[in-house]
């Protein structure tokens, strides 16, 4: 079903990620057999392996980025782990290149909970809404739930696009 997007787009989309079981999160050899396995498994260019972006998932997303595995690293929640992941991924394709691998087929997305947080503050502005009773501001309340991402999302955007037009930036 999402092969033809993947072939259409040049493999810029129509991925399917298969997750790593949660419990292999705090072991590095068992995240990387259980990635190899999918991958495996599945044999299709289009598909990413789940892998959590703690302590031990790093190391092993770093050593399947290169062996030439699509990775989806999960579960990053600050800039710090972030900004670990990025090394693990120039590393790995450093480490593919050199091993002869193609580079130019491996894929990764860095998944950053940012939703988890938006949702926080989704419900401190709505709490604030339901107590509001200025008409002008109950509106720009509402304004500013439905419209700006979050400070972290902000933090986010800036880091990779610092001149963003999503955060009043110039581009």
């Amino acid at each position: 079903m999402l092969r033809p997007v993947y072939d259409s787009t040049k493999r810029r989309d129509g991925y399917v990620s298969l997750e790593v079981s949660p419990y292999l999160a705090r072991d590095t050899q068992g995240t990387l057999a259980e990635a190899r396995r999918l991958w495996k498994e599945v044999g299709r260019e289009n598909v990413m392996i789940k892998v959590p972006g703690t302590t031990e998932g790093i190391p092993a997303f770093q050593q399947l980025i290169s062996e030439g595995i699509n990775i989806n690293v999960t579960l990053l929640f600050s800039q710090k782990v972030y900004e670990k992941v990025a090394e693990a991924y120039i590393a790995g394709v450093e480490q593919l290149a050199k091993n002869g691998g193609d580079v130019s087929k491996i894929a990764s997305v860095a998944s950053f909970f940012i939703s988890r947080i938006d949702s926080s503050i989704d419900k401190i502005v709505g709490e604030r809404l339901k107590a509001e009773k200025d008409l002008p501001s109950r509106k720009l309340s509402r304004a500013f739930s439905a419209k700006l991402p979050s400070p972290t999302a902000k933090r986010r955007i800036r880091n990779i696009w610092p001149s963003s037009e999503l955060i009043g930036g110039r581009t």
